[in-house]
């Protein structure tokens, strides 16, 4: 084997050495020099044009030498493009996001195409204007091009003070960075060959050798209004009798010179910008402690055995070997509730952690949450965002630290993620918790910046809808879910929120949740600890009365329950496309399987994974029904259903529904036909992708936090399933293709099994009918007519056992799972959940009752003594069984 690998490195260095000898006659030629900037006669230019999306932008574009922009050493372009798309304090964009003039601004040159050639590089700014920023685009450009001199001007000062910090940030993201696909890898290497000389290709993007002030100079010398061209575009703008039409996409636009006038309207709000210029100051979310924390000094070894099933001792130890899943380790009873994954035993040179937490809100059992408290929520959500940007989540952003939060499914709550350094994180998480509790004090501080953020929220909805594709999937959410409240509604109610109405709705949110979180990384159980105090204390303090009996006595978790399609079921929804130019239509096909369970999520799984390249080929390549043809699984609050998305231009959604149904019609046949090789070929396919190791952490607590989202706690759900999709014959995926797609079964009586429907939104080619469409509100209406599905999701109260999985597929990790003859396998047990389970292997369900989700560290008896959480005060039903 040796002797192999040394003739395979001897072929890859023949091959090397051949390239380098056909590459190396190349002779470097500098064309920057050698015909100079080739856009010189463009600027200063203002452009005039439109735009499809609701709104305004505005662009800047600068020309700079190629030969600085590569100077990948000194990288001063990289430096001013940080600074010009920064958004914490000082920076450009919060100056103009406080005087409510934009909502959003991004800055750099982009690689590849006109943008980043041998002879030039173009460096953009895009500005996205609000409606007050629309009107003063003089101040938008003063504030710019102050803010450039402002940087000239503090160089000496806070200059290399600056460098040295994304110095510092690039060198421990390369140091730590996570492990990248080989494909990947390679790919990039081919793109930076050009771009860094050999001895920095694999680090040049990370290295920033020396500070070169003068070289920033030169850089900050170009970006001026006589070396700008400035494009406005604008949905308003429709053209004028001299304009003239762009040849591809048809849009009308007007040039002119740009004329600069260097002063700032009559505006009260300009008076002193220019003190409110500068560098950010020092960034407190880089990492201090990089070192990796072991969480098992006590317990060598015992990882792999007693740790496999969260801690229980009692699952045949030496015979199953599973990953180490989560377990609570805080608690306090109706409030907060964290697991963790301690340690990082997976990724041990990542000095990192993820951390989930999802505020879910509590209401009255006889309540309903209105479109107005839904309005309100996302309001509140937003204004943290807007109020955390400037002094926690840019500096963390810029730190390699990322932070989100979004408002849950149905406004059922609030999620917030965090990834980033174990050093900082834990900091980071509690800043946005402490910034959401203060509602009433530095979440909303301007009534201005209030409707500013509320503008920009009415316009992103109303975009929402310009594509065909979404606007697909908004109505089918909107038939499918009972708390889903149509767009226009929530629109209409929208512009009724105030600033007191989501100040009042602050106030009070922290009354009204239950906080779940998730901790992995490389995180101790004391840091843990720490985290879960400080969040308690904020909880309880938020308002004195919070935690009182009277106030959580009778709340509970919101659920969205899905519709119950009734068998027979083919409602067809027909909307003209929001754009009236929009040539595409899509036509979305939507079957109800039912709900979830391992057996039924392995049959469209793999159902999935058997049609998704043949409806493509067939209705894509062959028929040329549409750039855009996918079929693909859902599960919706934990009921299952099956999509096909075809996206045309050239046909009518009634033709192509038609083609759609044809295909689904022929596809069991396709399947019975299909050779027993192939089957098994994407079987094995899908078994190893439920089975792939997590590639980075991110991804692992993101797999991880799904099952605490349905709070169903199921950690080894995938390798469950993957035992499923292993008995799975032909046979099986034709019935079921039968049942969930066809007109009929194939039985006596020819019953129609179908739970299907159809939402098709049409260009402009092929117009709807003004009643068909005025028939959608009535369909919709129709859906409390038929019912919906118990809620499958956990109750939040109780945590289930962990199922196990039996020993065959706990131990499997790669193909060696596809060993059953799954040819042979009764096609009766492929959808019989019961029977499936109830197979001995090694390992029974009876076992799964033994295991432990709660540390002892933290078991305590609830001290409320009208808690509904946990029985009136009896012991916690998070306890061991028996206990």
């Amino acid at each position: 084997d040796d002797d192999d690998d040394d003739d395979d490195e001897d072929t890859n260095n023949k091959i090397v050495d051949q390239y380098v000898a056909q590459f190396e006659r190349i002779q470097e030629v500098n064309l920057c020099d050698a015909y100079g900037q080739p856009f010189t006669h463009l600027v200063p230019s203002f452009v005039k044009t439109s735009r499809v999306k609701t709104g305004t932008q505005l662009t800047l574009v600068f020309q700079l030498p190629s030969k600085i922009n590569r100077n990948y050493l000194s990288k001063s372009v990289n430096f001013i493009e940080t600074l010009l798309g920064h958004e914490g304090e000082g920076s450009c964009f919060e100056a103009l996001r406080k005087r409510g003039l934009c909502s959003e601004l991004c800055a750099g040159v982009s690689r590849g195409g006109l943008d980043d050639t041998s002879i030039s590089a173009l460096l953009s700014v895009s500005i996205k204007l609000t409606e007050r920023g629309a009107t003063r685009m003089e101040d938008i450009l003063f504030i710019l091009f102050m803010y450039l001199r402002q940087i000239e001007t503090l160089l000496p000062s806070d200059g290399a003070r600056f460098y040295e910090e994304m110095q510092q940030i690039s060198q421990i993201e390369f140091e730590y960075s996570e492990t990248e696909h080989a494909c990947e890898f390679v790919e990039r290497l081919v793109s930076d060959v050009r771009r860094f000389s050999p001895e920095n290709v694999l680090f040049g993007d990370s290295y920033w050798q020396k500070y070169d002030e003068n070289e920033i100079r030169e850089v900050l010398s170009m970006l001026t209004p006589e070396n700008v061209l400035v494009v406005l575009a604008s949905s308003d703008y429709k053209g004028h009798d001299g304009a003239k039409i762009e040849p591809w996409v048809k849009f009308p636009y007007e040039v002119e010179s740009f004329k600069y006038i260097g002063a700032t309207s009559d505006a009260r709000d300009m008076q002193g910008v220019e003190n409110e210029l500068g560098f950010p100051s020092k960034n407190r979310f880089i990492p201090k402690d990089l070192r990796m924390h072991n969480n098992n000094s006590n317990n060598e070894g015992e990882e792999e055995k007693l740790l496999a099933v969260n801690g229980s001792n009692n699952i045949n130890d030496g015979d199953v070997t599973l990953e180490v899943t989560p377990k609570v380790i805080y608690n306090e009873c109706g409030t907060l509730r964290l697991w963790a994954k301690l340690g990082c035993r997976e990724f041990k040179t990542q000095p990192k952690a993820s951390m989930y937490f999802n505020a879910n809100l509590l209401i009255e059992e006889d309540q309903q949450q209105s479109v107005h408290d839904t309005m309100c929520l996302k309001m509140f959500v937003l204004m943290l965002e807007d109020s955390v940007n400037k002094d926690i989540y840019y500096p963390a952003h810029v730190a390699a630290n990322e932070c989100s939060v979004h408002v849950l499914a149905q406004a059922t709550g609030v999620s917030f993620r965090f990834d980033g350094w174990s050093d900082a994180i834990s900091e980071l998480a509690l800043a946005y918790f402490q910034r959401a509790a203060s509602a009433d004090q530095s979440l909303i501080r301007e009534e201005d910046r209030f409707q500013k953020v509320k503008e920009t929220a009415l316009q992103d909805m109303q975009n929402m809808v310009l594509k065909v594709r979404s606007y697909c999937s908004i109505l089918s959410r909107l038939m499918k879910h009972e708390k889903e409240h149509s767009l226009e509604e929530k629109v209409a109610v929208l512009r009724t929120v105030t600033s007191e109405d989501v100040i009042q709705y602050g106030r009070k949110f922290f009354q009204n949740v239950f906080v779940e979180g998730l901790l992995v990384g490389n995180i101790t159980e004391s840091m843990a600890t720490t985290l879960g105090d400080s969040l308690k204390r904020l909880l309880v303090n938020a308002n004195a009365n919070a935690m009182t009996s009277q106030n959580i006595s009778g709340k509970a978790l919101i659920f969205s329950r899905v519709v119950n399609f009734p068998r027979g079921t083919n409602h067809s929804i027909h909307v003209n496309a929001v754009n009236k130019d929009e040539v595409n239509s899509a036509i979305m096909h939507y079957y109800q399987i039912g709900p979830s369970n391992s057996a039924s999520r392995a049959v469209a799984l793999l159902c999935e994974q058997l049609m998704s390249e043949k409806i493509f080929d067939q209705l894509r390549t062959k028929e040329s029904l549409g750039y855009v043809v996918s079929a693909y699984f859902e599960s919706s609050n934990e009921i299952l259903g099956f999509n096909v998305l075809v996206e045309s231009a050239f046909h009518a959604p009634k033709f192509v529904s038609e083609r759609i149904k044809c295909f689904l019609d022929a596809f069991p046949s396709v399947i019975e036909n299909l050779v027993d090789e192939e089957f098994n070929k994407q079987r094995v396919s899908l078994i190893e992708e439920l089975l792939a190791e997590d590639a980075n952490l991110r991804e692992q607590s993101g797999r991880y936090f799904a099952h605490l989202k349905n709070r169903k706690y199921q950690f080894h759900r995938a390798r469950d399933v993957a035992g499923h999709v292993n008995t799975i014959t032909k046979a099986d995926i034709a019935r079921f293709c039968r049942e969930t797609f066809n007109h009929s079964t194939g039985t006596e009586g020819d019953v129609d099994a179908r739970k299907q429907l159809i939402v098709s939104v049409h260009g402009k080619n092929y117009p709807v009918e003004e009643k068909k469409e005025s028939e959608m509100n009535e369909i919709i209406a129709t859906k409390k007519n038929f019912g919906y599905y118990p809620s499958e999701e956990g109750d939040g109260i109780t945590i289930p056992d962990l199922y196990v999985p039996k020993k065959k597929i706990a131990n499997a990790h790669s193909m060696d799972v596809a060993i059953s003859g799954a040819s042979h396998a009764n096609p009766d047990n492929a959808m019989n959940e019961d029977l499936l389970d109830g197979e001995e292997d090694g390992l029974t369900t009876k076992h799964s009752t033994q295991q432990q989700f709660y540390s002892s560290k933290v078991m305590k008896t609830c001290e409320m003594p009208l808690c509904v959480f946990c029985g009136n005060g009896k012991k916690m039903p998070f306890s061991l069984p028996g206990r």
